[in-house]
C-alpha cells in the first residue's frame, strides 16, 4: 500500500509540474481549466490513481537482462509447482572452514 501512495503522489507531482510548465509557456493554456478547478483536481486524482495502479500491479515474473547471453527470469509464487525451474540457493554468510562438509577442498 505504501508503494501505491508513493507512486500516486509521484504521478500527481509530475502532472502538476507539467501543468505548471505548460501554463508558464503558453498563457492561454491556463484559461482552458481556469473555471473547472474541482473538475481538474478530480481528473488529476483519477488519472493518478489509474497510473499508480498500473505501476504497482502485481507481477507474475520479471525478466532481467544480465548480459548479452544471460537472461534472468524472476518468478513469484510456488516454484515447486512448476517443472523445469532451476533454484539457485544463496548463502548470506562467508564460510571459511574447509572441512569437506560446508566447503569442499576440491572447489578451492
Amino acid at each position: 500500500m505504501t508503494l501505491f501512495f508513493r507512486a500516486f503522489f509521484s504521478v500527481i507531482g509530475a502532472i502538476s509540474a507539467l501543468l505548471t510548465i505548460f501554463s508558464s509557456v503558453n498563457s492561454q493554456f491556463s484559461t482552458y481549466y481556469a473555471g473547472y478547478v474541482i473538475e481538474t483536481y478530480i481528473g488529476i486524482a483519477i488519472l493518478s490513481s489509474i497510473i499508480s495502479l498500473i505501476i504497482t500491479r502485481e507481477r507474475s515474473n520479471i525478466d532481467v537482462k544480465i548480459s548479452d547471453r544471460v537472461m534472468l527470469n524472476v518468478k513469484y509464487g510456488d516454484i515447486f509447482a512448476e517443472h523445469g525451474i532451476t533454484v539457485i540457493p544463496v548463502n548470506d554468510f562467508f564460510d571459511v572452514l574447509v572441512d569437506d562438509e560446508v566447503i569442499s577442498r576440491n572447489t578451492l
